[in-house]
């Protein structure tokens, strides 16, 4: 059957279909659809009785365009509001699960009645009208634009709760549904009970894309650009091609990831321009605000849109990174900010005429101005309070609010009390249902809801649970309806969210504490039956719903798997906070026998620490204390295992504690105890591991033959392929990388400049082909000090912005202050020594902020010198102070010679008569038989160099002459040029 478009009109029940254009009229009433909510009713109702799928009305009402299953839904639920018809009891339309949808009412083709009487109220079905809000649109129109020429574009829009940054959102898209050549996707922050999923928006938008229309195309793509990110979908996957990728993902590091994604979303912007909208950022986790920066610093082309929402107060307490990207990035121009501001009056107005037929509407929307204060959702709230309490009268043919109405009295001062005052509306029944709701998330199922709900509401069965569900989205206005969702173990249920997540708050916040619990416990449940052997892919959730109902035996248990998830995608911050709150869950489980310990739980416990001292380390630095807290557990239960391999483990992340902070004593014996431990076994790993500790902590005693007879060792044990995830259990320690780093200091000490450069090359090198950021930055920050003591400011300049690039993008403070450091320095050598030192300053206090000490010798050593150069005499010695008293009291003694040198210049500029020569010259001749007993050649020629320029000493020419002779290599250094000018001042070269 069909319609003319120009004149017909369709009937069936109370309503009226009108073409040409397309009306929907209830008795005098139009019912407002959009277009396609319209063109869906005028296609299914024009075909009676017969099934309609999916495809065919996709075909034929959005044509060539794709849509979503999803959108599909939405649209035909619009109609189905429209028409107050429910699932269960199907009037006019049908929906036959899996195939598609039937118009069951008999209808008939009548002229239309023109003279219609006029309504005296128009309640608009379906979407709100939208006001207020062209500017905003236009804008995020023109940033497509620019996306679409292949201009990559990041924009943040701010707002207060119900100001209506979802509601613009939508408008923006459905404006984008109709052109050619775009794709969207949405991702949305949850607010979790705890930290969340890494990635977590990201992944739900690469989800949706991957099971709507495109997903073949976009599966394909992720497989070849972004295998680590197809891995965290595995729905999108067959088992046999996700157990494949798992091992080809094996070993990849968090850089790759971050690299993998870029390379995805530049090829699949190739053609088509790609919009992605990232809502409630002010939740985000720290891994997605890293991937973003990420984003938005790729120099390369892309058709790529991406809009994030947030609400900047929230975004205060709960996302600091996220703030801080945003600020910095629109600093350096890479990204777009505004604030999304309150509707003004006129607005208000506009918006109250297009709800409202009819003369005087003018007051109302002045008293709907005057409560709401302009904002969208108390406006949209509060007009619809109005009209349901018949607080609106005509008279004398004008619209007037009814002052001695009772509806007035009733509306609360701001929003969220008006909110809670519409919430003390609802049923008992209804309240209950929406109690469970939000207990379940801001997003919720009918299956979930039903598991939350007592025995008497569970035998109702998720059937009835959903029809209530519907009734409510027609009815209260508080919940909308999303996608139906198929459960692991085979469960189809009906989804929905809060329309707005302060209804959410407002009814959790409402719950007793003893009712929180157990509808916690019961949803958590049900959540880990449906998922069964996938329920790893939700542990985050679960996690948080077993610690709010207090069941910690399995809030512990989630927690870890949620961090080890968050390990593997190299999110650390996440990991830490998850792997943390596995440890006080842990402690807080009651259901262990008091003072029983088995083996078991002990293990389990250590793995637990050793995974969260690895989180710790990269985010917060070696020796912070919180890293030595998790050591100390760590120690106290190795002492319970007859276990060597678990026993080294744990000491050696206490040796990177001790070592770092500085407690060299403590580092020795560790390291003493980790030998007589690999000693006692087979194990290569022990060995080599214990060399690795023992290269260091013999370099910075100065006890420079014992530190590369283990290098040797190292790099004579080690192998790529068995001792690749060895960092996964030493706190990100890379041995082979490290042991060339200590190892190329040693060289330059030792009189061998030139293969010190060498070396740290070769570490640099090995650690790109390991490809994680970790041990990249630390075989920089090995480079560095190479760099310096050459004198290679150039390269140091550049090396230590890579290092502070590297950073900053990945939140490593540690080595973010030694970059910082060497920054300040290459400032100072260039003669700007004001700017050098308070970079240098700057970076040493970051240092120390992390907990570290060791180096602190060389450090100031440095500072001191740059503050000699500046005049600054007294900074200068208190500088040095502080390196002799940290020698003494650490123990560090590597750098020793060089500050004895330091004090004998510090005499010098300190004597403006030039007195203190004697004084000086025992502090050079102390230099020098500190570097000659430890074999620190370069620092004996610093020292004879420094013996010479005093002038009037006879051995001063001899001794540094015969210095400079031992070097074989690096005539080219800064050392060396200078000592070749002192001896032809000294001595020129005789004339022919």
């Amino acid at each position: 059957m069909t319609m003319n478009k120009t004149r017909g009109t369709l009937e069936f029940g109370p309503y009226r279909l009108e073409s040409g254009p397309y009306r929907l009229w209830q008795g005098s009433k139009e019912i407002a659809l959009r277009p396609k909510s319209l063109k869906v009713l005028a296609y299914l109702a024009g075909q009676p009785g017969r099934l309609v799928s999916k495809d065919e009305l996709r075909e034929q009402v959005w044509g060539t365009t794709y849509v979503s299953d999803t959108r599909v839904r939405v649209t035909v639920h619009e109609v189905r509001v429209a028409l107050g018809d429910s699932l269960d009891s199907a009037d006019y339309l049908e929906t036959v699960p899996g195939c598609g949808y039937r118009f069951v009412a008999t209808n008939k083709i009548v002229v239309p009645d023109d003279a219609r009487s006029t309504p005296d109220v128009l309640l608009r079905g379906g979407s709100e009208p939208v006001v207020g809000r062209e500017r905003e649109l236009e804008y995020l129109v023109n940033r497509f634009l620019e996306a679409n020429r292949g201009e990559r574009r990041l924009i943040f829009l701010a707002g207060e709760p119900g100001v209506g940054k979802t509601t613009l959102v939508n408008l923006f898209l459905e404006h984008l549904a109709e052109r050619p050549h775009t794709t969207c996707a949405r991702g949305q922050c949850v607010m979790h009970f705890g930290a969340g999923e890494a990635y977590a928006p990201v992944l739900e938008a690469l989800g949706r894309l991957g099971h709507a229309g495109s997903g073949p195309s976009l599966i394909r793509v992720l497989e070849h650009c972004a295998p680590m990110w197809l891995v965290q979908l595995p729905a999108l996957v067959k088992p046999d091609d996700l157990e494949r990728l798992q091992q080809q993902v094996l070993g990849a590091t968090r850089d790759r990831m971050v690299r993998e994604l870029n390379d995805a979303l530049e090829q699949l912007t190739a053609k088509h321009t790609l919009v992605l909208v990232l809502e409630d950022l002010h939740w985000s986790d720290v891994a997605t605000v890293d991937l973003l920066i990420s984003i938005a610093q790729r120099p390369e082309p892309a058709r790529l849109l991406i809009v994030g929402t947030y609400r900047p107060a929230e975004a205060v307490v709960n996302a600091p990174d996220f703030r801080t990207m945003v600020h910095e990035l629109e600093g350096r121009g890479l990204c777009e900010h505004f604030a999304l501001e309150l509707l003004t009056p006129g607005d208000v107005a506009t918006y109250v005429s297009a709800r409202i037929d009819g003369e005087g509407t003018e007051d109302i929307a002045t008293t709907v101005y005057e409560r709401s204060d302009g904002n969208a959702l108390f406006m949209v709230n509060l007009l619809e309070h109005l009209i349901d309490a018949n607080a609106l009268r005509k008279r004398d043919g004008r619209w007037v609010v009814d002052g001695a109405s009772a509806a007035l009295a009733q509306i609360p001062e701001g929003l969220r009390p008006f909110i809670e005052r519409r919430l003390d509306a609802l049923s008992d029944e209804d309240w209950e249902l929406l109690e469970v709701a939000s207990v379940v998330g801001v997003e919720f199922t009918a299956a979930a809801v039903c598991a939350g709900l007592p025995n008497s509401g569970r035998q109702q069965g998720p059937e009835s649970i959903e029809t209530r569900l519907e009734s409510l989205v027609r009815n209260a206005h508080m919940i909308e309806p999303c996608e139906t969702i198929e459960w692991p173990d085979g469960t189809l249920t009906a989804s929905y969210r809060f329309g707005h997540a302060l209804y959410r708050d407002s009814l959790y916040e409402r719950l007793p504490e003893a009712g929180r619990v157990r509808l916690h416990r019961r949803v958590g449940e049900r959540l880990q039956k449906a998922w069964g052997r996938d329920s790893r892919n939700v542990a985050a959730t679960l996690a948080g719903h077993f610690e709010r109902g207090r069941d910690f035996n399995k809030a512990a248990k989630y927690r870890r798997v949620a961090g080890e998830r968050a390990l593997g995608k190299h999110a650390y911050h996440e990991a830490a906070r998850h792997l943390q709150a596995a440890l006080d869950a842990f402690d807080q489980d009651r259901s262990r026998p008091a003072g029983s310990e088995p083996e078991d739980a002990v293990r389990w416990e250590l793995e637990v620490c050793e995974a969260l001292g690895t989180a710790l380390i990269v985010t917060l630095g070696h020796a912070d204390p919180e890293v030595g807290k998790v050591q100390s557990r760590a120690r106290l239960l190795i002492e319970k295992l007859d276990d060597p391999v678990a026993q080294l483990r744990s000491l050696f992340n206490m040796w990177t504690f001790s070592t770092t902070a500085g407690e060299l004593e403590e580092s020795a014996h560790l390291v003493t105890l980790m030998r007589e431990l690999a000693a006692a076994t087979e194990n290569d790993e022990l060995v080599l591991m214990s060399h690795s500790a023992r290269a260091r902590t013999c370099f910075f005693h100065a006890e420079f033959a014992e530190s590369a007879d283990s290098v040797q060792q190292v790099l004579t044990l080690y192998d790529p392929l068995r001792h690749g995830d060895l960092p996964k259990y030493y706190g990100n320690d890379e041995p082979a990388v490290i042991s060339q780093g200590v190892d190329s200091w040693r060289l330059w000490l030792q009189g061998y400049p030139a293969q010190a450069v060498t070396r740290v090359r070769e570490a640099c090198e090995f650690a790109e082909d390991l490809d994680t950021a970790w041990g990249r930055a630390f075989a920089w920050a090995w480079l560095l000090v190479v760099l310096q003591c050459r004198g290679d400011t150039a390269e140091l300049y550049q090396r230590a912005g890579d290092l502070h690039r590297v950073s900053s993008e990945h939140g490593f403070p540690v080595w973010m202050a030694w970059a910082t450091f060497f920054e300040g320095w290459v400032a100072g050598a260039r003669a700007n020594e004001a700017d050098g030192i308070t970079l240098m300053e700057r970076g040493l206090d970051a240092w120390r902020g992390t907990g570290a000490h060791i180096g602190e010798p060389y450090f100031l050593s440095l500072l001191a010198e740059t503050c000699l150069r500046a005049g600054r005499i007294d900074a200068a010695g208190e500088r040095l102070a502080e390196a002799v008293a940290q020698v003494e009291k650490s123990g560090e003694r590597w750098w020793e010679a060089e500050l004895h040198r330091l004090q004998g210049e510090l005499l010098l500029a300190a004597a403006s008569d030039g007195a203190r020569g004697d004084q000086a010259e025992a502090c050079f001749r102390r230099a020098l038989e500190v570097a000659g007993r430890q074999g620190a050649t370069s620092l004996e020629l610093r020292a004879a160099l420094s013996l010479s320029r005093l002038g009037s000493l006879p051995d001063a020419h001899q001794l540094l002459s015969e210095v400079a002779g031992r070097f074989t290599e690096g005539h080219d250094t800064v050392d060396l040029r200078a000592a070749q000018t002192q001896l032809s001042l000294i001595d020129p070269p005789a004339d022919d």
